[in-house]
């Protein structure tokens, strides 16, 4: 991005007096540079311009068209784009530019004629300077082999640097090439062009500005005073004007640490501000609001989307769930499973009963031993034998204060022997016997009879 530079009086380049010409804008803000002339993709740039002591308006490659809230623009037979009166603010403007392919070859032939400022030289130029580009470019045939070599040889036996030691005298340039050999931008892009210019190649010097740091957190590239550069343009035929930059990269160009990371985050939400606040003009609301109701409308309709679909696919669900379950149910097994838990339930809830119980069955038929829970049992059953509903034992009574009252006299004598085997074993130290489990079986049938 930059203007181009035309005319070299051997010691420094400089604008001639080029007319301008003045662009019709559309009701959008749409300006029309130039009519599609080139060979190669159209992008599009969102550009924020800090005030500038010009009115250039700046941009990637070649502008084809520039939209934002200017007054009018101007531009060149350069192709420079300029506004009309300086402005003490930033400007935010869009551009679509037109990216060159270099690799892309293209046989037309040359119907432009171009001033002869694009082949001027120095009356005393360095004949050390017409020997050497005539030795570079010897092995070229077409313009953009001889720019590409002329531009690799820069490249690759000078050095880039800012701290210039050497006096440039009378010939700077042929002081830049043959005996200083490192220098700034501006040397590499002057000594380019004029090698080319000593091999018939028409050429053009640019200044403007380098890409820039790329900032992944905003998703932009920040352009610095310090990325000011100059690059050449070369006329190809059947191509137009190519640029070229031959100098090689800056050894001291900053490494990204953590404070540069840290101030792309400053500077993302710099770039927020001037894009949302302070640049923020009517047409920008639009389009902002626009966005954002395309948005909100298409999240709605996604979660609509989403619903139905979640809807669907749970009532789905809950069907094959029913028709499972309602499987399950008819199926026999299932019932006789639920059987068995009940009984398996009802079994552990009452296991001691049982355990009981099965003692006593065991002693009947002449097995096992008796112990106190066999002896509680039976004798709580020989007690209910024995009273009827309205003598049972009260909370305050013992058990020999009950059998006292019993009204039966016979009953009375029955249970009051089987409580002497009930105390015995209840709260003696004594072992359980034979006998005693006897003397309780006996006392129940004479209670059952």
């Amino acid at each position: 991005m930059g203007i181009t530079l035309d005319t070299f009086d051997g010691r420094r380049w400089y604008r001639t007096n080029r007319r301008r010409r003045r662009l019709a804008g559309t009701p959008d803000g749409r300006y029309l540079v130039r009519a599609p002339d080139g060979v190669g993709g159209r992008a599009r740039y969102e550009i924020f311009l800090e005030p500038l002591a010009t009115t250039t308006l700046f941009g990637p490659h070649a502008i084809r068209s520039v939209t934002g809230n200017f007054r009018g623009l101007e531009r060149d037979d350069a192709d420079s784009v300029y506004k009309r009166t300086p402005s003490a603010r930033r400007s935010r403007y869009e551009v679509v530019s037109e990216i060159p392919l270099r690799g892309l070859v293209v046989e037309n032939s040359d119907d432009v004629v171009l001033s002869e400022a694009y082949l001027q030289l120095s009356d005393d130029l360095d004949p050390r300077i017409v020997e050497l580009a005539e030795t570079i470019a010897q092995t070229g045939t077409t313009v953009l082999e001889k720019a590409s070599l002329v531009e690799a040889y820069l490249k690759s036996n000078f050095a880039y640097s800012l701290e210039l030691t050497w006096d440039p005298g009378d010939q700077p340039l042929a002081t830049f090439l043959f005996d200083a050999q490192s220098g700034h931008c501006e040397y590499f892009a002057s000594s380019m062009a004029i090698l080319l210019r000593v091999v018939g190649v028409p050429t053009r010097m640019v200044n403007g500005f380098l890409a820039g740091e790329y900032n992944a957190v905003g998703g932009s590239y920040i352009v610095r005073q310090s990325d000011a550069h100059s690059w050449v343009e070369a006329y190809v035929p059947g191509r137009g004007w190519v640029e070229f930059d031959p100098t090689p990269p800056d050894p001291n160009r900053r490494e990204i640490s953590l404070a540069v990371l840290l101030s792309h985050y400053v500077d993302a939400a710099e770039l927020f501000w001037n894009a949302c606040i302070l640049t923020y003009d009517s047409e920008t609301q639009l389009q902002f609001f626009t966005s954002a109701q395309q948005a909100i409308r298409s999240a709605r309709q996604s979660l609509r989307r989403r619903s139905d679909r979640w809807v669907v696919q749970g009532q789905a669900a809950s069907d094959r769930l029913a028709a499972r379950m309602r499987g399950i149910v008819e199926a026999p097994w299932f019932w006789a499973a639920v059987f068995g838990l009940v009984v398996l339930g009802f079994a552990f809830r009452n296991r001691r009963e049982i355990r009981t119980r099965w003692k006593i069955w065991r002693l009947g038929s002449g097995k096992g031993t008796a112990d106190l829970d066999v002896v509680i049992r039976m004798f709580y059953r020989a007690a209910a034998l024995a009273a009827p509903r309205a003598a049972a034992r009260k909370p305050h009574q013992t058990w020999r204060e009950w059998a006292a009252r019993l009204p039966d006299e016979g009953r009375r004598v029955v249970i009051s022997s089987a409580l002497v085997v009930f105390e015995r074993a209840r709260y003696g130290n004594g072992p359980i016997t034979a006998d005693d489990y006897t003397a309780l079986e006996q006392a129940l049938q004479q209670l059952r009879s």
